[in-house]
């Protein structure tokens, strides 16, 4: 060992598991201190907090790349809040008694961040009682190192959060921040203003009065309820991918349809419908049409839960919109839509490679080898060569499970086969429908 540099003993300590590496402190003076050099540590993941090398790790390791925490009541303090172990990522699950363990919570960030290495947090709140979050929303707010924040709240606030008004503005850092809660309204804003030059992912729900956007240059993600004034956003150059949550009968939805129709610069957009009242679709589809040629829209998704395959009131303007979508790639949408056979063509969609179709019948009678026998599937299959069918289904209904007349012909063992391979074989998984054979035009449709 004495011929091998530092160096490349560092390289060799770095593919080593937690508890080989702590054990070679114990072999000599000089592997001991390498298995504590940092090089070998900043890229590990400490991922449960009952694992039994978590306690010496936290103890002895100088960092981490990123470290998972279970706080609980009655955990122990001094481990998680006194430890010299710097960490780049830190996630935090709380449960219990809410104003104690929330106590230990920001105690554990409050060392992560004055030992400098902290760049991304994600706390998960999970309580039974109103808690106070002020507390937490001002450390996140007045701290300038974080790049990432995740923040998911199970549990009712006290009150709203707002700003300190005399504290001065952190320096712009963030450039990640995930907080979808309307009542996290102003903390959500204020981190928008304050991070503006660097943010590239904001997730979040709009909620009361907005003011004017501030200029995001840098923003390539965004996920929403449509808000007043979104419009504006489609002015961000580097926007890559929307993920839109919309009421069917939506105040905002003009504000949507008018951010859609000016984004030519999107690639990926997700329409995620939520049921309020029934009214008339919003036309947020055809928005995303444009002229054609001018649109870069390579994936599409549409989810509504709400509807019915004999009843999906977005294929017409699906199918509208089509022709102008020439870049589309994938296609996703949580229906079987008869209406698709004849009019998804390569003519129509000459991009198109991957179509994701997830059936809304109920799980119980969703079943792909079914679905293969419906001629509407086949023509599609058939009109579409190059593309990629995947269907969100079983694969076959065992008879022991589920009675199914198409599955009872005895035909297509492999994808009987498929299905058993299943550690839970009543499950519905993504089935590559190219996989298996057309069944000839004579078998019976189901």
């Amino acid at each position: 060992m004495q011929p091998l540099l530092d160096d490349e003993l560092i390289m060799v300590l770095q593919n080593v598991d937690v508890a080989d590496l702590l054990t070679c402190r114990l072999v000599c003076k000089r592997l001991g201190g390498l298995a504590l050099h940092p090089d070998v540590w900043r890229h590990r993941r400490l991922r449960c907090s009952l694992d039994p090398l978590h306690a010496p790790t936290l103890r002895l390791a100088p960092c981490l790349g990123e470290a998972m925490l279970v706080l609980r009541d009655g955990s122990p303090t001094p481990l998680y809040t006194e430890t010299e172990c710097a960490m780049a990522g830190l996630r935090v699950f709380m449960s219990g008694d809410g104003k104690e363990v929330l106590a230990k919570a920001l105690l554990v960030v409050r060392n992560q961040l004055a030992l400098g290495r902290l760049r991304s947090v994600s706390l998960v709140l999970d309580f039974e009682e109103v808690v106070d979050v002020h507390e937490l929303f001002d450390l996140l707010a007045s701290t300038c190192e974080l790049e990432e924040i995740e923040i998911t709240i199970r549990c009712v606030m006290t009150a709203r959060w707002e700003p300190n008004s005399l504290a001065p503005p952190p320096r712009p850092s963030l450039k990640r921040l995930h907080c979808i809660r309307p009542d996290t309204h102003p903390f959500n804003l204020f981190m928008l203003k304050a991070h503006a030059a660097t943010l590239e992912e904001f997730h979040f729900s709009p909620w009361g009065e907005w003011l004017p956007l501030p200029s995001m240059p840098n923003l390539r993600e965004l996920e929403a309820c449509a808000f007043s004034g979104m419009a504006a956003l489609a002015t961000c150059t580097k926007l890559r991918k929307a993920v839109l949550n919309v009421f069917w009968t939506d105040p905002c939805g003009k504000d949507a349809e008018e951010f859609l129709r000016r984004a030519h610069q999107l690639q990926s957009v997700s329409l995620h419908y939520t049921i309020r009242e029934r009214g008339d679709a919003l036309d947020l589809v055809l928005a995303l049409a444009g002229r054609p040629g001018q649109s870069r829209l390579e994936r599409l998704e549409i989810h509504d839960e709400h509807t019915e395959c004999a009843d999906y009131p977005h294929l017409p303007p699906l199918l509208a919109a089509l022709p102008s979508l020439t870049a589309l790639r994938h296609l996703e949408l949580n229906a079987v839509v008869e209406g698709l056979a004849g009019s998804i063509t390569p003519a129509t969609a000459p991009a198109l490679r991957t179509l994701r179709l997830t059936p809304v019948a109920g799980w119980k009678g969703v079943c792909a080898h079914a679905h293969l026998h419906k001629r509407s599937v086949q023509t599609l299959m058939a009109d579409n060569p190059l593309v990629v069918l995947l269907m969100r289904a079983r694969h076959f209904c065992l008879p022991e499970k589920y009675p199914c007349t198409t599955c009872a012909l005895g035909c297509h063992q492999d994808m009987c086969a498929a299905q058993k391979r299943l550690a839970d074989n009543s499950r519905c998984s993504w089935v590559n429908m190219n996989q298996f054979n057309i069944p000839p035009n004579d078998s019976p449709p189901n």
